[in-house]
Order: structure tokens, then C-alpha cells, then sequence
């Protein structure tokens, strides 16, 4: 068995007992002297300098466990950022510090009239965009007038409609 304590005149010029060093925590290859005053390598790797690339949104980069230098990096892959400029990002949207100026320029939006007779029943009046056409940009609605009859009685007049 080792010695953790190491006292010289009556001093304790060493003393290793609160120490909690692993072989994990030093550098494989390199020598450490445990709190029970054996001598043990470390184990934990060296790194040096680790770059990654992140290539989606929901992309992540996993850090090996390890001693890094401190100069290593991680981004978003060149060809993502070759994206993210502000013709493609919504106008007055800002994504990653880029503030997007798109405003739907070469989006061909059609017109369209469509006509439409109230009833006592729900309706759904469906429009669609013709072939060629990305979207619908304005929807004109001509409502029929409701049918209905004034009929006098003792208090004014009713409206019936229908």
C-alpha cells in the first residue's frame, strides 16, 4: 500500500488524500500519482483540435469525449450557408443574421371571380388556381341577393327570408 500524506519536520509538505483523480481525467500517456500513493497512466484521449460540419436544421455535431485544444469548430456546412442569403428568406424575416428581401417576385398569383346564391345550409364556395398559376392572389365574390318578402302586421313589418 502507498502513502497519501507526505510530511517532512513535522509538516505536511503533500497530502493526498481528498484528491479524486481518475485515470479518465489525465491524458493517456502522461503519469499521475493517486491519493493511495501509487503511480497510474492517464487514459483520457487527446483531441487536439476537432472540426465539424452541421448540414440541417435539426443536425447536431457530438463532442467525443476527450481533451480538445480549444481551437477546433463546428458550423453549418458551406453548402447550407450558400442558401441562406436574403433572396430566399421572407421579406423582413431574419434567419441566422441574414434579413430576408423576398417578396414573392416570379410567384405568378391569378385573379379570379367567382359567384355565390346564400342558402339556409352551410356552403363552401371552392376556388382554385388555373394550371400555371402558384396561387390565388385575389378571389372576387359576387353575392346573389337573398330572397326575402316584407309582410305588414299589427306591430310594423316582418322580414321573411327565404
Amino acid at each position: 500500500m502507498g502513502y497519501n500524506k507526505f510530511n517532512y519536520n513535522g509538516s505536511v509538505l503533500l497530502d493526498l488524500t481528498g484528491d479524486d483523480v481518475t485515470q479518465a481525467d489525465v491524458l493517456a500517456g502522461k503519469q499521475f500519482t493517486a491519493n493511495d500513493g501509487e503511480h497510474y497512466l492517464g487514459s483520457m484521449p487527446e483531441r487536439g483540435a476537432v472540426s465539424g460540419t452541421i448540414a440541417s436544421k435539426a443536425g447536431a455535431y457530438t463532442i467525443q469525449a476527450g481533451h480538445h485544444n480549444g481551437s477546433g469548430t463546428v458550423q453549418i456546412s458551406p453548402a447550407e450557408q450558400a442558401k441562406i442569403i436574403p433572396a430566399n428568406i421572407k421579406h423582413g424575416v431574419s434567419i441566422l443574421g441574414e434579413t430576408g428581401t423576398y417578396n414573392g417576385d416570379g410567384v405568378v398569383l391569378q385573379t379570379k371571380s367567382a359567384n355565390f346564391t346564400p342558402t339556409a345550409a352551410v356552403q363552401t364556395l371552392a376556388v382554385t388556381p388555373d394550371a400555371g398559376a402558384d396561387g390565388l392572389g385575389e378571389v372576387d365574390i359576387t353575392v346573389a341577393a337573398i330572397p326575402y318578402r316584407e309582410e305588414a302586421n299589427a306591430y310594423g313589418t316582418t322580414v321573411i327570408i327565404g
